[in-house]
């Protein structure tokens, strides 16, 4: 997947090889199956922008899907790419944007299991980037920050990770740098 470029039309879609990658990043998460490798190029990806440009009706992504343990879905920058010190990392900004009409509101739904999430930047987001809720999943090596409330339930809290199940699982959160809470 590539940043949208200024002036592209969504019927210019890639096909996502690596010499046409796909452009609409909700669309590809929502449609990750087991197995599927989401890489990522270097660069920003405004999810405001997205949600606009493809007409979706929130800037929020969800796992739809779950991978297996031998056929996970991995969400990365492209790996020969990927340096973090010298800003070679997919950058994905929520913009503030991902607002639901349910006053508990995060970026990124991980509701299904043996997701991947490595080598990533992600910032800018309501009240929380991930919900996680599905099992056997892995957040690591990644870049989370600027999380603030949208002030709509006083009861909600700010955070960048809130885990709701995994009694029969495991889901670890490993290896991150976080700041910017609140």
């Amino acid at each position: 997947v590539a940043p949208l470029e200024d002036g592209f039309h969504p019927k210019q879609e890639g096909d996502g090889s690596k010499s046409n990658p796909r452009i609409d990043l909700i669309s590809v998460i929502h449609q990750a199956q087991a197995g599927t490798h989401i890489y990522l190029y270097p660069g920003e990806y405004k999810m405001k922008t997205l949600k606009r440009v493809f007409g979706h009706k929130t800037s929020m992504v969800t796992s739809k899907h779950s991978g297996t343990r031998s056929h996970p879905i991995v969400l990365s920058t492209v790996p020969e790419l990927f340096n973090q010190t010298q800003g070679h990392i997919a950058r994905i900004n929520w913009q503030f944007s991902n607002k639901t009409p349910n006053p508990r509101t995060w970026a990124f739904g991980l509701y299904k299991n043996y997701w991947i999430i490595e080598n990533i930047e992600m910032e800018n987001a309501l009240n929380r980037i991930f919900w996680v809720s599905g099992r056997y999943n892995i957040i690591r090596n990644s870049h989370l920050h600027h999380v603030h409330s949208d002030q709509r339930d006083p009861l909600d809290n700010d955070g960048i990770v809130m885990i709701t199940s995994a009694a029969d699982g495991y889901n670890f959160i490993l290896h991150n740098y976080m700041h910017h809470i609140g």
